[in-house]
């Protein structure tokens, strides 16, 4: 009868055993996006606690007088480093807060934790510094890390366009006490960037004004030139568009590059550089010197009459 009892209990045993080998956990999967330390290793310290969780739930029941089985658990050097690794994540930030901080690194630049501050607005700039630090340091945990950093990169080098081309722009200007009349280009350099959709009172309108309303601002400059008087005949040039505008600033902003490279930007070294006066300019001139001559006219046959 004993020999019996303790043949039904190797049965159980083994049928526990072989049972154990098969029950697992529910699957755990950490979010990318809350920045762990080591994200690979806390994944499997958490599957296994939730493995072993299920086993003894499981195996409990179907030994339920002896209460020292061990189940296999984590061990007490495991259990620290579970609770250290999950110390080191962002569990507050959720999948939008971390598509905002990308899109504003993209924007503003990745110290630009003031600007990116206030597009998450969920969280303080402390929190976004913060969280920046642990971004690039665990960045090669992310999925996509090479999306992400041709993204960033690419809003980077449009950072670096738009700051390059406002100081080129700012440096040029200076140099003439009314830019939008006396500023020229060195003929040989503009020559070679010459657009035949844009003329030459187009181009040096286009340094001025992007000086005067910052550089990028292209919505801003396509209503200047439309409210200039000096174009109000100049169909062509008010009908451009926002993207052609930027294009072209860009390629002057590479002649005003080659003239600072040649120390060419100033009146002084362009002396015998023609200042071309607007047309509408020149034809206001010419139709009040026209007014003039014919008042002239009109005054000397009154005084004719008068005389008669």
């Amino acid at each position: 009868m004993q020999d019996n009892k303790t043949r039904n209990r190797d049965k159980r045993a083994m049928m526990i055993g072989t049972n154990s080998k098969k029950i697992q956990g529910k699957q755990i999967k950490l979010s990318e996006h809350h920045l762990y330390e080591n994200k690979d290793r806390l994944q499997y310290l958490l599957q296994k606690e939730e493995d072993f969780l299920a086993q003894q739930k499981t195996q409990k029941k179907a030994n339920e007088n002896d209460e020292n089985v061990d189940f296999g658990g984590l061990t007490q050097d495991e259990r620290q480093e579970q609770k250290r690794l999950l110390e080191t994540g962002f569990k507050n930030w959720n999948k939008q807060e971390f598509q905002d901080f990308i899109t504003a690194n993209e924007k503003y630049g990745k110290d630009a934790y003031e600007k990116i501050q206030e597009v998450i607005k969920t969280k303080s700039q402390d929190e976004v510094k913060a969280y920046a630090q642990a971004f690039w340091e665990r960045i090669d945990g992310l999925s996509e890390k090479d999306k992400i950093v041709k993204q960033i990169e690419r809003g980077q080098k449009l950072i670096e366009q738009k700051t390059n081309g406002q100081k080129l722009i700012e440096e040029k200007c200076k140099h003439f006490h009314q830019p939008k009349y006396e500023l020229v280009f060195t003929p040989q350099l503009y020559n070679k960037f010459k657009s035949k959709y844009f003329s030459l009172e187009n181009d040096k309108f286009l340094i001025y004004m992007t000086n005067e309303v910052g550089y990028g601002n292209w919505a801003q400059l396509k209503q200047s030139i439309r409210k200039e008087p000096m174009f109000r005949f100049d169909h062509a040039f008010k009908c451009k568009s926002e993207n052609e505008l930027k294009n072209r600033v860009i390629s002057l902003v590479k002649v005003l590059d080659k003239e600072k490279e040649n120390n060419s930007m100033g009146r002084s070294l362009v002396k015998n550089t023609y200042i071309e006066k607007p047309k509408v300019l020149q034809e206001s001139q010419k139709k009040k010197a026209k007014n003039d001559e014919e008042d002239v006219q009109d005054g000397s046959e009154s005084v004719k009459k008068v005389k008669v």
